[in-house]
This record gives structure tokens, sequence and C-alpha cells, in this order.
């Protein structure tokens, strides 16, 4: 198994799960097959690991990538129902 530290996006259809990492790396699984996805079929199916890669193509061009909005200075935090809630969950303490 591969070292997980490049960049990543996959594509996944009815049978195949095809993953391009950042550093150029295509990896393409028969999940019904192999489920743990153990055997690398990118070479041996390569038109299916290419039409995958296609759907990832087009995808990035037509989705706009996320931009977080900016936080406003003096912005107001989570509201008094939200607090109680982070509190009867734990997340916040009494004091805050």
């Amino acid at each position: 198994m591969r070292h997980r530290a490049a960049a990543q996006i996959a594509a996944v259809d009815t049978r195949f799960k095809f993953i391009r990492s950042g550093d150029g790396t295509r990896e393409l699984y028969d999940l019904p097959a192999d489920p743990g996805e153990l055997n690398n079929l990118a070479y041996s199916h390569w038109r299916d690991a290419e039409r995958l890669a296609n759907y990832i193509d087009w995808w990035l061009q037509v989705v706009p990538e996320y931009q977080p909005k900016p936080k406003l200075d003096g912005a107001e935090g989570p509201g008094r129902d939200t607090m109680k809630l982070l509190k009867a969950l734990g997340y916040v303490s009494e004091e805050d």
C-alpha cells in the first residue's frame, strides 16, 4: 500500500473506482471483485481508467472551486442555542 501524502481525487461508477494523485499516480479498482482495493487495474483496464479520468477533468471544469468566505472583523460567534448544544456535547466548558 502506498503512502497517501499526495493530493488525490477520485471518481466512482457502478463497478470501478479511479483515483488520480497529485504525484501522477493512477489507480483503478474493481470494487465488486476487490472491495479492499488491493489490485490496481489502471494499466490492464486502461480504457476504464481513461474514461473516469476524463470525467474528473470535466467535473473540475464545470464545478467551481470552493472559496471560503472571509471572516468579517467583529463577526458574531455561535448563537446561544448553538453554545448550549456544544456544551451539552462536551465541546465547550461552562466557563467558555
